[in-house]
């Protein structure tokens, strides 16, 4: 869920990234990449494995309506604990750390309890952040992007701004289950006095920002964009969805800002625990498919699996490539803790990248491929080639008439 960027002699950097995006809710996960942006270290924590005591499997809980899915928020800091301690055995030198940034995944929310700043903000350099935070949430267990139960919520939020597709226009998206604003107006519907004990709310991406920070990062608008609440042509919340969805939420939330924004410096805590440097810069943190995606680029697991790869190419007639590693969301991150660090708007973020390896080339389209009927994987995500994606599918569901199974490895169209 998180990247770092890091100086060892003229301008070298590393990209650290933890508690796992889509792909990766079953980990968290580390990647440094050096001043060619070539990756050089690589390193994560598996949740079921390393963390059994939270009971967790594929790193979440299933609840029994099969609707609610959740995950154990001390697991995820816990599990940051676990990677830093890793990277200090390991010899890392902390000390040229120049900037980070993070990916996490998306839809997810975290829920800070009153009181929460101020022990973020005074954290002792003496104990693991699991131990000093665990009191620090209303809610232990938070929705993810695979929770779906907030059906009633998405349809009272849309006949509030006047349908599905005045939601649209405002926000970008219908509403979808796992969006934020629905997951929240779910919590304050059936615990009103969790959200109104609540002082902040945080996508994962913020929160994993805010860890680094000692205080509450802000939601940067890429990942804002993806909950149902903000006015995306404008940047900022929207009034008539937040109003429909819980009274405060704008408070709770804080203002969006940039993607590419210097949130502010690290928090002494790691500077004393670690050997981070004073003016190691914070880098807004975002979901992991706005770093992952550039062109048409195969990431995560499935990657490395030529079936898929081949799929993906005929269904789009296009060139899939691939990256060496498949934590591109760790990769994209570190990229964008660079641009930051270089002056975010004010650089175009080809500049930053164009040192960067190049993506290799996996995979063409097969002749004929653009007559016949086929069904796409986003890795993450099943999508139809000629309809719209719809959030949470999984094998077997039907897709704009055509039904998805895996077949071992590879997908057919049936």
């Amino acid at each position: 869920m998180n990247q770092l960027i890091c100086e060892h002699l003229p301008l070298e950097d590393l990209g650290f990234g933890c508690l796992g995006n889509k792909d990766s809710l079953r980990h968290v996960k580390v990647v440094a990449v050096d001043a060619e942006l070539n990756v050089f270290y690589e390193e994560s924590v598996h949740f079921d494995r390393d963390l059994p005591e939270f009971g967790t499997q594929g790193g979440v809980h299933v609840h029994k309506d099969g609707l609610t899915v959740t995950s154990p928020v001390l697991m995820w800091v816990q599990a940051l604990d676990i990677i830093l301690e890793k990277m200090k055995a390991s010899g890392f030198d902390f000390s040229q750390v120049l900037a980070l940034s993070g990916a996490g995944q998306q839809h997810g929310s975290i829920y800070w309890k009153t009181g929460a700043q101020q022990a973020l903000t005074s954290l002792s350099p003496d104990l693991p952040l699991h131990q000093q935070l665990q009191d620090c949430f209303s809610i232990s267990d938070c929705p993810v992007w695979m929770d779906s139960s907030t059906t009633a919520q998405c349809r009272q939020l849309e006949a509030a701004v006047g349908g599905a597709q005045a939601l649209s226009c405002l926000t970008g998206s219908r509403a979808y289950e796992r969006f934020t604003g629905n997951q929240i107006a779910k919590i304050y519907q059936q615990n009103p006095e969790v959200y109104s004990h609540t002082e902040r709310i945080s996508l994962v991406s913020s929160f994993a920002a805010s860890l680094f920070l000692g205080s509450y990062s802000p939601i940067d608008y890429s990942d804002g964009s993806g909950m149902n609440l903000l006015q995306i042509q404008d940047k900022v919340w929207s009034q008539a969805c937040l109003g429909a969805c819980a009274p405060h939420l704008e408070e709770k939330l804080g203002p969006p800002v940039p993607s590419c924004s210097v949130v502010g410096a690290i928090s002494s805590y790691y500077i004393q625990r670690y050997g981070f440097p004073p003016g190691c810069k914070v880098v807004a943190f975002t979901g992991d498919n706005p770093v992952s995606k550039t062109k048409i680029l195969a990431t995560g697991g499935a990657s490395h699996n030529r079936d898929i790869l081949q799929v993906l190419a005929d269904v789009f007639g296009a060139p899939v490539y691939v990256i060496d590693t498949a934590n591109s969301a760790c990769v994209g991150s570190a990229y964008r803790a660079f641009h930051g660090l270089a002056g975010g708007r004010d650089v175009p973020f080809s500049e930053v990248v164009k040192l960067a390896p190049n993506p290799r080339l996996a995979a063409t389209p097969s002749l004929g491929a653009s007559q016949r009927r086929c069904v796409g994987v986003s890795m993450t995500e099943l999508v139809s080639a000629s309809g719209t994606q719809r959030g949470g599918l999984n094998p077997g569901v039907r897709i704009t008439g055509a039904t998805v199974r895996k077949c071992g490895t590879t997908l057919e169209d049936t």
